[in-house]
């Protein structure tokens, strides 16, 4: 199909086709009327001079109408070319944001990996501080117990094998230190005692080594609770 212009023009000739046929039966008329009255003649050129203005307008307008299709065309042009020029300026700004995220990207990537060989080396380091630990605490369990079980016979009255008391708890079953560097509970020391005042022998004296011994001078140990109490933090470790 022909474009707008194409098709009005083609109409345009047609009607001027139609109009000059008009214009030449009217002087084919005009010929057969030569001996017509005068008054005929003046409304044959009345006619003519109808017909030439009308041509003139069509002409005019048809003119107009030209000029209005292409400088419609022309606005269209230019309208598309505008669009043409915002699409390149949205498209050349989003390839720039494109660039800018992608070095972003990349410069994130780069972290992500150094923070990675950082929790790495990190989980590593955990792992040999985890070995080091369970070590570590073997070594020390194995001196705790040896630190136990010295305790253990420190606040144990070698006689009757249990642990002492306290004067503030168990006055009779307090450690008394003897001279000769021995530890007894009050209680035997009292049942030793009392053994030899009976069997004749009103010295008191050592129950391993039954060296004398002045009762003036016996020891109080006094100690005893802070190692019961090193005790029984160390049995809970």
């Amino acid at each position: 199909m022909g474009s707008p212009s194409e098709h009005d023009s083609a109409y345009d000739k047609g009607f001027r086709h139609h109009i000059n046929q008009i214009a030449g039966g009217i002087t084919e008329a005009r010929s057969c009327c030569d001996n017509a009255s005068s008054r005929g003649n003046n409304v044959s050129n009345v006619i003519r001079s109808q017909i030439s203005i009308l041509i003139a307008k069509v002409e005019t307008l048809t003119e107009q109408r030209d000029q209005m299709i292409g400088e419609s065309q022309r606005l269209q042009e230019i309208q598309h070319s505008n669009q043409a020029t915002e699409f390149g300026r949205e498209i050349f700004s989003l390839t720039n944001q494109l660039n800018i995220l992608n070095r972003e990207n990349e410069v994130l990537k780069e972290e992500i990996q150094k923070e990675a060989k950082t929790v790495q080396a990190l989980s590593q380091s955990i792992a040999v501080l985890k070995s080091m630990n369970h070590s570590i605490q073997a070594e020390i369990k194995s001196e705790v117990q040896i630190i136990q079980e010295t305790l253990s016979g420190v606040i144990s009255c070698q006689i009757c094998c249990e642990t002492y008391g306290s004067l503030s708890t168990n006055e009779n079953r307090r450690p008394i230190h003897l001279l000769c560097g021995h530890i007894f509970c009050a209680t035997c020391l009292d049942t030793d005692w009392k053994f030899c005042l009976n069997s004749g022998n009103p010295d008191p004296y050592c129950c391993f080594n039954r060296w004398d011994v002045d009762p003036s001078r016996l020891g109080e140990v006094y100690l005893l609770e802070d190692v019961k109490e090193v005790l029984a933090k160390i049995s809970t470790m």
